[in-house]
């Protein structure tokens, strides 16, 4: 893995962090999602507020 990457920063292998990425749209009730389409790697965001999101993945990551 390259220095400074997702997986080298939470010392995960590359299969766990793509797995933590597909729940990705689960996770956020698809407010965030990961897509892998033609070799392209990326996250994407919809429009609007994130505010609830983002306290509801706080909570779940300190519960």
């Amino acid at each position: 893995m390259a220095r400074g990457s997702p997986g080298r920063v939470f010392k995960l292998d590359e299969d766990s962090v793509a797995e933590r990425l597909m729940g990705l749209s689960d996770l956020t009730e698809g407010f965030l999602a990961w897509t892998d389409t033609a070799g392209l790697r990326q996250v994407h965001r919809k429009s609007g507020d994130s505010e609830e999101i983002r306290l509801e993945m706080v909570r779940r990551a300190y519960d």
